[in-house]
């Protein structure tokens, strides 16, 4: 490990069981109070993003939607909001997680055909929610390029 993700890594803090038993749960919170990290996160994930196909990245609710979106700006990209039921105006499209949750939901017109979409969250737990944003995502034709 270099001494930027060391650095990185010490501001994340890590919680087991939750918010599930089985679960392992990294909060980003700590780097977002130190915007001198925050920037080298964001600076690691342009490095990592620059040369891509990418022409979306899709930013679950609602920690990611920090980090997701100045990455999204960094260069220069449309995010795509994917959020819980009831929190979207305009002509959406809804995804069920399987889980106990609300559907997620994103505006219909985010993206399409030939667009390529990094799916961005802070949070894996059971996977319901990333399956559900996958699922919102091939609903538009669009590929997903990465998660």
């Amino acid at each position: 490990m270099n001494d930027l993700s060391f650095e990185i890594k010490k501001h994340i803090k890590t919680y087991k069981d939750w918010p599930h038993k089985g679960s392992v749960f990294r909060d980003l919170t700590d780097i977002y109070q130190h915007p001198e990290i925050t920037q080298k996160c964001v600076n690691r994930l342009t490095e990592r993003y620059i040369s891509s196909n990418l022409t979306h990245i899709a930013i679950l609710e609602a920690r990611a939607f920090v980090l997701g979106s100045m990455l999204a700006a960094r260069l220069n990209l449309p995010i795509i909001l994917i959020r819980k039921q009831h929190k979207m105006a305009g002509e959406i499209i809804e995804s069920q997680n399987s889980g106990d949750q609300r559907p997620l939901q994103m505006r219909k017109d985010a993206c399409g055909e030939n667009d390529n979409v990094l799916i961005f969250d802070d949070l894996i737990a059971k996977g319901h929610s990333t399956m559900a944003a996958i699922n919102l995502i091939k609903q538009t034709g669009a590929n997903i390029s990465e998660v």
